[in-house]
This record gives structure tokens, C-alpha cells and sequence, in this order.
């Protein structure tokens, strides 16, 4: 079990908020198994075209990829681009368009003194929108300046520190998700009961991002080499839609507080739980869909594809109107 699942696991022994339909998964488990799955190449036009400096563009927008919706609205961050296209990018499409569309501007986000010297004034002027702000923008700010800390001090590019570890999320227990998880811009971690509970979503969807752009470069970059350690990513997207499939149960009084769009308390019990039972529910549904594959003759997947067709669907149509449980935090 990747150890930041297994992590979760004294949450999810008693949940009193959130539940597993074992009967749902096992349905959606044989719908995907069939379902040619493939690890997204992350090409869209909102990424650099070219993979030279990919590993570290990525790097610095993941520091900051949480918290897209204005919870008063319920709509998302947008922004245009290219501007006057009157093409409309929402959410993490949207900040990393804004990013791009900096690096264009002239504004060399990728140099660490850049980042570490930007001004709230900077950052309001990357993200300028269409109708709907950016949320935590003070948040942003700080965690684009740590990460050019981090990296004048400590570590002279992404790629490098991917090299140490031999492109390798986990290498003796310590790999590229341990070493992100200590920038204090990447960390993602609480306390339940006394026990230290990882998440670290946005540690395992940076290389989870680059192994697919890599898997898609003609070998010109180098894959992670144990893409079998990938875990699953508790974020909002992905619990609303295994609670949509009913494979996620809400405890009656929880579903009314998600469907009607109150705050839950960051780090509190429920959305311990809500993280936890989604990380519960994607290893299992993982398990089975590759034991279904086994069967089926199809070749094995792991997290990475998995994660992407559950997230995508958020993207949907069909999706939009379901709402996702709301709370102000960084960690996704």
C-alpha cells in the first residue's frame, strides 16, 4: 500500500460521515476496467508547448494549485486566454493559463528571484479574470515566494531534485513526494487522534503530471521509474464524483451541508474524513479495476490514469451543477 494510503487508515476503521457502497465500486470498477485508460499527456494549449523547461513549470504551479471556486457564487476562477480569443479556461486550467500568459508578458516565473520577490500587486495583475477572482490570493503569494526560497537555498531546479532521487517517488522510504512535502508551500498533512495523516496531493499530482507529459515526449524526458507508487489525490473533484456514482456515502446531515454550499472547518473531522474515505475508496477501486484488466487480458494502469478519468469527469457537462464540498485551505 503507498504509505500515505496507509496513513489514512485509522480514519476510515469507523466513519461516522462518510461510507463506502462496496456494490457501487464494484459496479464502477467493471465499467472503467473495459475503458481504454490512458495517463494524460497534459498538452492542452494552457502548457508551454515545449518540454525543456516543463519539469519546472509544473513544479511552480502545483506550489499554488488549490481553491478555485468563490464559494459565495459557486463559480470558478476564470480567466482568458489567449487574451481576446474569447477562449474561457476555469479553475487549475485557468491558473495555469495565467501563468503561461505571465511567461509571455515577459514575467520569468520560472527564476527563483523572481518568485521570491514578487508583490501582492504582481500577483493580482497575473491573475487578473474574467468575471470570477482568483480565491486566496494572499496564500498564492506566499507560496510562490517559498518556493524561490526554496530554491536559492537549498536546490538549484526541479529537475535536479528529481534527479537525486532517481526520478523515484519513493527511494528507501524517502523520494520526490517526502522531499516536496517539506517545502512548506507543498505540504499537505493534519492530526487525527493523535496520529500524523498524509495526504499530499499536491506532492504526488506534480510528478503525476510530468510522468504523463514525459510518457509523451519521444524519450526526450525520463518517466518516473516507479509510477506503481502513485496514491491517491484527496481532493474535492474526485469525492464528488465517487459520491454522484453513489460509491461515496454522505451521512444525511453532511450531504445537506455540502449540497448547500457551507464552509467546512479546514482540518476538521469532516473533512479528515471526506479526504481519508476518498483515498479509502480510489486504492480499492484501483485494486479491482486492475484485477479486472488481469482477467480481461488489458495491460495494468495505475493511480495516474485512474485519478485522471475520475477528475475529468468533474470537467463534464453533466457534472457542473453537482457541488463539492467547500473549504478554504491550500492543500488542494
Amino acid at each position: 500500500m503507498n504509505p500515505y494510503e496507509e496513513s489514512c487508515a485509522p480514519v476510515n476503521v469507523n466513519p461516522r460521515h462518510v461510507f463506502i457502497d462496496e456494490i457501487k465500486l464494484e459496479k464502477i470498477a467493471g465499467e472503467l476496467a473495459s475503458k481504454d485508460l490512458k495517463c494524460p499527456a497534459w498538452r492542452e494549449p494552457v502548457y508551454p508547448e515545449s518540454d525543456d523547461k516543463i519539469i519546472e513549470f509544473f513544479g511552480v504551479i502545483n506550489a499554488i494549485n488549490f481553491c478555485f471556486t468563490d464559494f459565495k457564487t459557486g463559480n470558478k476562477f476564470d480567466v482568458e486566454y489567449p487574451e481576446g480569443s474569447g477562449k474561457i479556461w476555469t479553475g487549475a486550467f485557468a491558473m495555469t493559463a495565467a501563468m503561461k500568459r505571465a511567461m509571455e508578458d515577459g514575467l520569468d516565473i520560472l527564476n527563483p528571484a523572481v518568485l521570491y520577490n514578487l508583490t501582492i500587486e504582481d500577483v493580482e495583475h497575473i491573475f487578473r479574470h474574467v468575471s470570477t477572482p482568483i480565491p486566496m490570493l494572499r496564500e498564492r503569494l506566499n507560496n510562490l515566494r517559498d518556493i524561490g526560497c526554496e530554491m536559492k537555498i537549498y536546490f538549484s531546479s526541479f529537475r535536479k531534485l528529481f534527479e537525486d532521487f532517481e526520478y523515484r517517488l519513493n527511494s528507501g522510504n524517502y523520494g520526490i513526494v517526502e522531499r516536496l512535502n517539506s517545502f512548506e508551500s507543498y505540504q499537505d498533512y493534519t492530526w487525527y487522534g493523535g496520529r500524523k495523516i498524509y495526504f499530499n496531493k499536491r506532492a504526488q499530482l506534480f510528478p503525476m503530471m510530468y510522468h504523463g507529459r514525459a510518457l509523451s515526449s519521444q524519450g526526450k524526458l525520463t518517466p518516473i521509474r516507479d509510477p506503481e507508487n502513485f496514491g491517491a489525490l484527496a481532493d474535492y473533484e474526485v469525492p464528488k464524483i465517487l459520491r454522484h456514482f453513489g460509491v461515496l456515502r454522505y451521512a444525511a446531515k453532511l450531504g445537506k451541508i455540502v449540497d448547500t454550499g457551507i464552509v467546512l472547518e479546514k482540518n476538521g473531522y469532516v473533512e479528515i474524513e471526506i479526504r481519508a474515505q476518498t483515498v479509502n475508496a480510489m486504492s480499492i477501486l484501483l485494486n479491482k479495476v486492475k484485477e479486472k484488466r488481469l482477467l480481461s487480458g488489458l495491460p495494468p494502469i495505475t493511480m495516474a490514469e485512474l485519478d485522471y478519468v475520475i477528475w475529468n469527469m468533474g470537467r463534464g457537462q453533466e457534472f457542473k451543477l453537482l457541488r463539492h464540498h467547500y473549504v478554504y485551505t491550500t492543500a488542494y
